[in-house]
């Protein structure tokens, strides 16, 4: 059995650098489930737990001392055996099979400050604290940096479309870049951008607007991906928008908190390609995010409170009716909900002890995979093209893979 393990291994190797295999070349690499930020990874396959890779990295095969300074944000998983990670001490480094292939620095004391995204040419590209945006090659040289923020602010998850890259920060500054560092144009708000931005299923770029008061009008904002041209607003009346909008199935979708007399309602909202409202639902939990396939629309969160936290995932159709929920007791829910071919997976806590939790589509819990006894790592996985969930190490320079090797997809059982 080893000797087959170790041959199909070989045997997916060679593939991947052969036949144009998926993980050979990368594609246009955005966390969330890409540019429409659906969090949808069907394309890869079933989220599974059989496998679990851990990889500190090494400056060199026979260095096991050095312990590099781990990762500050959301990486980008270029094939199984690579990935690019955004490090503390103000580097972003290219790991493959454990080893450091490169370590380019960021200018002065910057650091990363989003997620990582990165091209089909294998480049990357990183916001960083200095209010600039850096982009590297394959082989690790800086391409450029085009200052563009500044520097005392709340910077946005880069988004990275077909031409260019869309960059914001919570001045209500928003601009594309071209993949070679030119400014291809800027808006301004007088509101901030959530954390991260969409494209809509019509090239549009999908903007979250939000007050930092509550009871104000949000915004939803979609500016044409050519020019920056506003297309259309619509305001959102006593709710706070949160996080990332999805786009599938037609509509927009965003998660928030409706100001009533009393309280604060969690809400699932959608819209219209024009933004036109169509639907709005009452949640159990505030959500940490919302994932969206073609039959469904999944929030997850966690409702706080004096008695233990209580933790839901709830479904719904995109016509807006409830179709499944599913609680758990004394749990926090810490990352967005990943729907995969036939699983939906969240990160959650209990107690002390964290672990993946793992739905079927019909909202049946299926299985529960600890990750307690992992190293300290983000809790907000992304997915690589295999469909693993990879974890960047935060003590120190490396990642954890959950899912399924190259030989294990090779075998017929």
């Amino acid at each position: 059995m080893t000797w087959l393990l170790r041959t199909a291994y070989i045997c997916c190797v060679a593939a991947i650098a052969s036949c144009g295999n998926q993980q050979q070349q990368m594609q246009n690499f955005n966390a969330y489930g890409g540019t429409h930020r659906t969090n949808n990874f069907e394309v890869n396959g079933t989220f599974t737990a059989s496998f679990t890779f851990t990889e500190k990295a090494r400056l060199t095969k026979d260095d096991k001392t050095t312990k590099l300074p781990g990762a500050i944000a959301l990486p980008v998983p270029a094939s199984f055996s690579t990935s690019y990670i955004a490090t503390a001490d103000g580097f972003v480094v290219r790991v493959t099979d454990k080893i450091v292939q490169w370590r380019s620095k960021l200018d002065s004391n910057a650091l990363v400050a989003a997620a990582l995204c990165g091209d089909q040419s294998d480049n990357v590209y990183a916001v960083a604290t200095d209010g600039a945006v850096y982009a590297f090659a394959a082989d690790g040289k800086r391409r450029w940096k085009t200052p563009i923020f500044p520097t005392d602010v709340v910077y946005s998850n880069p988004l990275l479309v077909n031409d260019g890259l869309v960059v914001a920060c919570s001045n209500g500054q928003i601009a594309k870049l071209s993949t070679n560092g030119k400014t291809l144009w800027q808006y301004r708000s007088t509101l901030a951008p959530t954390k991260t931005l969409a494209e809509d299923e019509q090239d549009n770029i999908i903007v979250l607007l939000s007050h930092d008061t509550p009871g104000a009008t949000d915004t939803v904002l979609a500016l044409a991906n050519t020019n920056g041209a506003v297309r259309w607003k619509r305001a959102v009346p006593n709710v706070r928008l949160l996080y990332s909008p999805a786009c599938a199935n037609g509509l927009i979708f965003a998660v928030g908190l409706l100001d009533s007399s009393t309280v604060r309602i969690p809400v699932l909202c959608a819209f219209k390609p024009d933004g036109t409202p169509v639907w709005r639902k009452d949640l159990l939990v505030t959500p940490t995010g919302i994932a969206v396939n073609g039959s469904m629309v999944v929030v997850a969160g966690t409702k706080l409170g004096i008695a233990s936290p209580v933790a839901a995932v709830m479904a719904f159709s995109p016509q807006g009716k409830e179709l499944w929920r599913k609680g758990f007791e004394n749990m926090q829910v810490v990352s967005v909900p990943m729907i995969s071919k036939e699983i939906i997976g969240v990160v959650g806590i209990q107690e002390k002890a964290s672990g993946i939790y793992y739905l079927k589509h019909d909202g049946t819990f299926s299985s529960v995979f600890s990750i307690s006894d992992m190293p300290p790592m983000l809790l907000q996985p992304v997915v690589d093209y295999d469909g693993n969930m990879v974890f960047a190490m935060t003590e120190e320079l490396g990642t954890v893979r959950i899912g399924r090797s190259p030989a294990q997809k090779l075998l017929p059982y």
